[in-house]
């Protein structure tokens, strides 16, 4: 017999603070039979124990009893399925999922991990089929919320279908107060007077429209404006920015192994105040795909033209205007429920400017890790070194004639909490410390805030 979703909630509370997955309700009356398992003999057993502490051979081998006792047991089936899955023999699980859909095709959490065992195997299209079903279908918000992840971690988030909403609207509102808004330096004998540090307000508005959608290719026409205003007197650097541009994503099957290539085309428009501040033309490419089935490896290239107005008093040495090129590769490993990740990215940073001091070669090493937490929540934390050169660089001041060469390191933690489907609370905070043998160019910057992000689809 299928449990309905009133026997089902305490299970699912008491899994969910033991750091099992959730195991929601399946379906029909409340009360429980011999038949079935209780949530409190589940939680009690050795398995549930070595289930928790990833030791999933043992886990296997205790469920072994439980079985026995309940061979038709949906929550004792789908636990096993979910065993098997994480040791590998994905191939069992997907029997087991399938076996219980038959008797019960409208269960979120069995299509949910059905479509995690499609993914172990490689088999993406199977896997993004299942999850966009848990997306639209579950009334569960976590279960929303980790379909949506999974459909983005394969590439496949902004795929709506043929016959989908074409329109999206994507909000970004938010406040922070920033540290060292224009970036003084640490030197209190070259940095000015007066305060630096000021709330700042911004308001990012987006639209989408989903030109073409199929199975092997999604294009994009994209719309963002930018707003951020300061308070304390900074009203100088007001900036606002308008951005048009093409976003283009192909699946191809190279080698045996599945490739998502994406290429995007943005001009750019950026002002301080009424005053242009630069005009760009950028170009995004990348290409991902998995090694092996835990892990996601993404190779990307930014290009950008950009024109950045006035130059200075010394054009040769003081433009901005120039090539500006970004080479990277990123490497995530997922945890075996895929809903954690680390990840390694490694970038090389180039500059040909018209003006000397702003020509330089460098690299960019961030790591980080992604987790879910208690109540919707997810948290964030990563940091990253940048090193820089200057080749052609001359100081502009006699006080500090030094050759310019960075050495910046950051640390960033962001909280996401899940207010529903579409709506996200985030708080964040950023520290940055920039290094310089130049001490002009030496500063450090602290920015906390918190943001509200929304999506709608028409």
């Amino acid at each position: 017999m299928w449990r309905g979703w009133g026997r089902g909630a305490s299970l699912v509370l008491c899994l969910m603070l033991s750091a099992l997955p959730s195991a929601l309700a399946d379906g029909a009356p409340s009360s429980t039979s011999e038949a079935e398992i209780s949530a409190e003999e589940l939680l009690a057993s050795p398995f549930a124990e070595s289930f928790k502490a990833d030791e999933y051979e043992q886990a296997l081998t205790a469920l072994k009893p439980l079985l026995e006792r309940y061979p038709e047991d949906p929550l004792i089936l789908r636990y096993r399925a979910m065993t098997l899955d994480r040791l590998g023999r994905s191939a069992e699980a997907i029997a087991i999922y399938q076996r219980l859909l038959q008797r019960n095709p409208d269960h979120v959490p069995t299509r949910f991990f059905l479509g995690q065992a499609y993914e172990r195997l490689g088999q993406r299209e199977r896997a993004a089929k299942e999850w966009q079903w848990v997306r639209q279908h579950s009334p569960v918000p976590e279960y929303r919320q980790w379909a949506q992840a999974s459909l983005g971690r394969v590439g496949m988030g902004r795929d709506l279908g043929p016959g989908r909403k074409r329109w999206a609207l994507l909000t970004d509102t938010g406040w922070e107060w920033d540290s060292n808004v224009s970036l003084k330096p640490s030197d209190k004998a070259l940095a000015s007077t007066g305060d630096q540090n000021a709330g700042r307000f911004s308001l990012d508005l987006g639209m989408r429209y989903r030109a073409v959608t199929n199975r092997h290719a999604q294009v994009d026409v994209l719309y963002t404006a930018r707003q951020s205003l300061h308070d304390d007197s900074f009203d100088d650097l007001n900036f606002t920015s308008q951005e048009i541009g093409v976003d283009l994503l192909h699946r191809r099957s190279l080698g045996g192994r599945e490739v998502i290539f994406g290429g995007r085309y943005e001009v750019l428009g950026g002002f301080l105040e009424s005053d242009l501040f630069s005009f760009s033309n950028r170009w995004l490419f990348s290409a991902q795909t998995r090694l092996t089935a835990r892990t996601r490896t993404v190779l990307s290239n930014r290009f950008t033209v950009s024109d950045f107005g006035p130059d200075g008093s010394n054009p040769s040495q003081t433009s901005r205007d120039g090539i500006y090129d970004d080479l990277a590769l990123t490497h995530y490993l997922y945890s075996r429920d895929f809903r954690r990740y680390l990840f390694a990215r490694q970038e090389y940073n180039a500059a040909w400017a018209r003006g000397g001091n702003y020509d330089r070669r460098g690299a960019t090493t961030r790591v980080g890790l992604h987790t879910p937490l208690a109540w919707r929540t997810d948290g964030d934390l990563s940091g990253g070194l940048r090193w820089n050169r200057y080749p052609h660089f001359l100081s502009l001041t006699s006080l500090d004639p030094e050759r310019r060469r960075d050495t910046s390191w950051d640390l960033l933690a962001v909280l996401t909490h899940h207010l529903r489907p579409n709506l996200d609370l985030r708080v964040q905070y950023h520290w940055i410390n920039a290094l310089n043998r130049n001490d002009v160019f030496q500063y450090d910057r602290h920015l906390a805030g918190v943001h509200l992000l929304f999506t709608q689809t028409f």
